[in-house]
């Protein structure tokens, strides 16, 4: 029996509706299917950042399909496949090698509770010795089993794709420049450069984390939506996120804290390596050059 159901009636699909009412060919004899949404970037962890020798990746699975009164289970498979034995940040290449289920991560909570339409999908990630000088690939795929089907990968969406496959790169040196940094491809800083943040180095990183983290209890609300939403190191945030949701609080909390210390530190150290100019007389975009000021009308966080 086929019947044609209204994308908006799946849940999991609301994201890609659009004004004109669109139709799904959806077979009920079937079995349901299960698939990941991803928006269009590369996922980093880095142990460098914290002490504790796991990270917990938790990735939401969603059904297309019907709700069952039933636990139900799906499977996933490791990959172990490498395009390249490189991993690029920037313009500086890294050593890569894949990483091993059960010595380099686990997986678990591979469930999509009774009632429900979404499950999760659990990787912990484990500190390893590999991953001091070079990264690890951690990558796995949802796969078909006796209650789902995995869902054909489908990359024509603008702001996500919906896929069985999902990939983080591990590291426990220093941490790589994420890609909401925004990465820098001239001479000038080849490292990662943003008018919002300036020049990426793992210390201001770090000290950008430590002013997150002291929103725990500062600003607990802002806190908890921020770990839920793009992780405890920022590892799934996408870019411009912080202009997009609670501005105010990233500038007020995050952005003017960070931005005042170091405009102090470099007018006291102007012999540091890492010496950058700030103000918005400063910036180039062209040249990514300088730091806006984040409380500016320019490049500020609350224009």
């Amino acid at each position: 029996m086929k019947k044609f159901l209204p994308i908006i009636f799946i849940a999991a699909l609301a994201l890609f509706t659009s004004c004109k009412e669109t139709w799904l060919l959806y077979d009920t004899d079937q079995k349901d299917k299960v698939y990941l949404l991803d928006t269009l970037q590369v996922h980093t962890a880095s142990f460098a950042l914290i002490p504790e020798d796991s990270i917990l990746v938790r990735r939401t699975v969603h059904v297309l399909g019907s709700v069952k009164d039933y636990d139900r289970h799906f499977s996933i498979k490791a990959k172990t496949d490498l395009d390249s034995n490189t991993f690029v940040v920037a313009s500086t290449s890294y050593p890569m090698v894949a990483g091993e289920i059960g010595k380099d991560y686990t997986v678990s909570d591979l469930c999509i509770p009774a009632g429900e339409v979404t499950g999760y999908l659990d990787i912990v990630l484990r500190r390893t010795d590999k991953m001091l000088d070079q990264y690890v690939k951690v990558a796995v795929e949802l796969i078909s089993n006796d209650e789902f089907d995995s869902f054909e990968a489908d990359s024509s969406r603008n702001l996500a794709i919906l896929t069985p496959e999902f990939e983080v790169y591990v590291t426990d040196g220093e941490p790589a420049c994420p890609s909401w940094w925004r990465y820098a491809n001239s001479a000038t800083y080849p490292l990662g450069w943003s008018v919002y943040m300036g020049n990426f180095y793992p210390d201001k990183f770090r000290r950008m984390l430590d002013y997150l983290r002291d929103c725990e209890t500062t600003a607990p609300t802002f806190y908890n939506y921020v770990v839920d939403t793009y992780g405890e190191n920022l590892e799934d945030a996408p870019t411009n996120f912080m202009r997009q949701t609670y501005s105010s609080q990233w500038a007020k909390y995050v952005f003017i804290p960070l931005y005042e210390y170091y405009l102090a530190y470099y007018a006291e150290n102007p012999d540091d390596e890492n010496y950058e100019q700030i103000g918005d007389a400063y910036v180039n975009i062209n040249k990514q050059v300088g730091w806006g000021d984040p409380t500016s009308g320019t490049y500020g966080f609350l224009n």
